[in-house]
C-alpha cells in the first residue's frame, strides 16, 4: 500500500504539473490528500509490526523527532524552490522524485532476504 500510495502521488504531482485547469489541479491535490492516512496507517502498521516490544517507544519516538523534525525545513525550501522555479517546476521535481524513491525502495524490497511474516492476530 505504501508503494502504490508513492507511486499515485507521482502521478498526482503530474496532474498538477500539467494541469491546464483548476480541474485537474483539484484532483491531484484530492488524491494527493485521500492517499496521506493510507499511506501513514500501512506505514505505522508495518513499523509497529516489524519492531519488537520493547523497542516500540524508542522507535515511535526516533521516527516521529525525525519526521515532524525535518517539516520545516521541508516548507521553507518548498517556498525557496516555488518563488525560483515556479510551482509547475517544483510538481514536476516532486514527480520525479517520488518515481526515484518509488524504484529504490522496489529495489531495495527484491533484494531483502525472505523473512517470516510476524503474527497479525486477525
Amino acid at each position: 500500500m505504501a508503494l502504490g500510495s508513492v507511486f499515485l502521488w507521482a502521478v498526482a504531482a503530474a496532474m498538477m504539473a500539467s494541469a491546464p485547469s483548476i480541474i485537474l489541479l483539484t484532483a491531484g491535490l484530492l488524491i494527493t490528500n485521500l492517499l496521506w492516512p493510507i499511506f501513514a496507517v500501512s506505514l505505522v502498521t508495518y513499523r509497529l509490526s516489524a519492531t519488537p516490544d520493547h523497542l516500540q517507544g524508542r522507535v515511535n519516538s526516533a521516527f516521529r523527532t525525525l519526521s515532524f523534525g525535518v517539516e520545516p525545513l521541508g516548507l521553507a525550501l518548498g517556498g525557496v524552490l516555488i518563488a525560483s522555479l515556479g510551482p509547475r517546476s517544483l510538481f514536476w521535481g516532486a514527480a520525479a522524485g517520488m518515481i526515484v524513491i518509488l524504484v529504490g525502495s522496489v529495489w531495495a524490497w527484491s533484494r531483502m532476504p525472505a523473512t517470516e511474516e510476524p503474527a497479525t492476530g486477525l
